[in-house]
């Protein structure tokens, strides 16, 4: 007996099994494939992932898109975990960029990335994106040793555009909320931005890209030192609270004294969200 039960949206839930096929086979799904999640891979890589699954490449359709990179895949058509018949064609949806330019400011040197949130034309909730990889070593001799000043309270967007930041070295081991941001608020954006090398260093609160994160962070990664001498230190976030972080990771280490020290984020609570992301560093 196949019990069935309808609910107000309409959605029918069915259990008990699948009714036989007319040639007496077991029931659909054998043999299917579900559909891969490759939201955020580059498209020549998600239709190598197509293939490899047993699928086909179906048609490629292009958008822009505010938090996808350009050539990066921003969805699937089946949906990801569908499952389908091998063979059959799986639709992309392609990021062609941001939707607009209208407003963006460009960031192309360290010095303009440490403008932010500190000089009229860089204000704290402005649309930024890099244009450019940046070497960040002369960050080891700024202020005294410290390095870089961790940008303020971030209410904006910050597009990284696949670029690297590398060498960042930011040496506050008394100060608290350390990251390339100190902190980032709910429903703002950072995305598409490594940290290659370097080593970020604070006391609680510590990150290396964010100290504390309420809000997007998308296709982001740091392979560099961080360490925290108190509470709540991780290798991308110290604390993730109401936060998304989607498609990122870490690979280097991880250094805490207190409690509270994850190789991803250091502290996860009030409903963030973590999805598609590692960490493979010691911690």
């Amino acid at each position: 007996m196949i019990l069935v039960l309808t609910v107000l949206i309409g959605l029918v839930i069915t259990t008990g099994g699948c009714p036989p096929k007319p040639d007496g086979g077991e029931g659909e799904g054998e043999g299917e494939i579900q559909i891969p999640n490759l939201m955020g891979q580059l498209q020549t890589d998600a239709q190598a992932a197509i293939v490899a699954a047993g699928l086909a490449v179906g048609t490629i359709d292009n958008i822009c898109s505010d938090i996808i990179a350009a050539g990066r895949v921003i969805s699937t058509n089946p949906v990801v975990e569908t499952s389908v018949s091998p063979g059959i064609s799986v639709d992309l949806i392609v990021s062609t960029g941001p939707c607009s330019g209208e407003g963006e400011i460009k960031i192309d040197t360290i010095e303009e990335l440490q403008l932010i949130g500190s000089d009229p034309a860089y204000p704290i909730d402005g649309n930024y994106v890099l244009t450019q990889d940046i070497d960040a070593s002369a960050t080891a001799n700024w202020n005294n040793g410290a390095g870089f000043k961790p940008i303020g309270k971030f209410s904006g967007v910050f597009n990284g555009q696949d670029y690297i930041i590398t060498n960042l070295t930011i040496n506050r081991p008394d100060e608290n909320y350390v990251g390339l941001f100190s902190y980032v608020s709910t429903s703002d954006k950072v995305m598409n931005i490594g940290l290659n090398g370097g080593a970020i260093m604070g006391h609680d609160r510590v990150g290396g890209l964010i100290g504390i994160n309420s809000g997007q962070l998308t296709n982001c990664y740091v392979t560099g030192t961080v360490t925290g001498y108190g509470y709540e230190v991780g290798g991308l976030i110290g604390i993730n609270s109401f936060g998304q972080l989607t498609n990122c990771y870490v690979t280097g280490a991880v250094i805490g004294y207190s409690g509270y020290v994850g190789g991803l984020v250091g502290s996860n609570y009030d409903g963030g969200v973590v999805t598609n992301c590692y960490a493979t560093g010691a911690v």
